[in-house]
Order: C-alpha cells, then structure tokens, then sequence
C-alpha cells in the first residue's frame, strides 16, 4: 500500500510510479477539464487512457489531498479522500519492481508511506 497526502497548487497534476523503463501507473488529474484517468507505459507504448468516473471532481487547486494505492493480483485499486475510484489493471507487472514516484505539476507532499 502507498499513501500520499499533500496539497495542489496548479491546475493539472500527474501521479506515476515507475518500474526501471516502464511506468505501470499514472494518473492525471486536469482541473480545468475536471477529469481523472489512468494510463500505463509499457515497452515504450502507451496504452488507452481510461477515464474514471466520478459523481463530482475530487481535486481542488490550494487544498489538501489523501491518495490511497493498494497494488495487488495485477492490479492497482484506487481511493481518493476515502472515496474509492476502483481497479486499474495494467498489462504484466510485478508491483514489487516499482522503485520511483514521479509527480509531475505543483503539488506538496507532506507524508509518503509506502
């Protein structure tokens, strides 16, 4: 389990985990599209983004966040302030190989557990 909490302050922010050459898991949030998807890198292909579905926008420019990523059987589940987002399955990966957090936009991480 990986545990992020920190603070936005821009208006597109990008989460990835890396494995060496590949990036199993990322995920994007555009503010000003207020959307939300994941996508993986493998092989130095790109996969088909998928959007995540949600009642109302979750991220919010200058406030604090809570990212929950729990990565088991193959697959990636997802909860944002408490709120689950669900599965993310990307193609063959070992969850055990991922050794960086990359994030990309103006965030401030205040506690990284993983």
């Amino acid at each position: 389990m990986m545990l992020y909490t920190g603070y936005v302050s821009c208006y597109r922010l990008t989460i990835l985990l890396k494995s060496n050459d590949s990036i199993p898991f990322q995920l994007t949030a555009n503010f000003e599209e207020q959307s939300l998807c994941y996508n993986y890198l493998m092989a130095q292909s790109w996969g088909q983004p998928q959007k995540i579905q949600t009642p109302f926008f979750l991220f919010y420019p200058e406030k604090f966040f809570e990212i929950i990523v729990l990565s088991e059987a193959g697959q990636f589940r997802l909860a944002f302030n408490g709120t689950p987002l669900g599965d993310f399955c990307p193609p063959v990966f070992d969850p055990k190989s991922i050794n960086e957090l990359q994030i990309r936009g103006s965030a401030e991480l205040f506690h990284v557990l993983c």
